[in-house]
């Protein structure tokens, strides 16, 4: 984490933590630079609320035999988020299909730039 504070760009943002483990493309290859788009899953009583969060930049990596943990610089008003289907409904506006919240998939330059205006 200490390592990760240092690579801040701003100072009032924060840093937000990834833990990926598996042997998954994105563990792979994703480097610091690379934008994150994190989808929550959390359950309220008998309900399940998916959250989509802004994309943020993979400040920092830090590898483990079993898995990487990934550093995300975030802006301090970070609550603000997507509500799944509204995400979803951008996403088939750019043309992609069948995307659920478990998906994991490397979007265009010209995808991440539309979706960041759409905030």
């Amino acid at each position: 984490m200490v390592q990760a504070r240092k690579k801040l760009k701003h100072d009032d943002y924060e840093i937000r933590m990834l833990r990926w483990s598996g042997k998954s493309r994105f563990r792979k290859e994703a480097k610091p630079g690379n934008l994150v788009i994190e989808v929550m899953r959390e359950k309220r009583g008998k309900r399940t609320f998916t959250e989509v969060y802004r994309a943020a930049p993979i400040i920092h990596r830090q590898d483990s035999g079993k898995w990487t943990r990934f550093y995300l610089e975030t802006p301090p008003d970070d609550d603000l988020y997507y509500l799944w289907n509204e995400f979803k409904s951008d996403l088939v506006r750019l043309g992609f299909k069948n995307i659920s919240p478990k998906s994991n998939r490397e979007l265009t330059e010209r995808a991440t730039q539309v979706l960041a205006c759409l905030e």
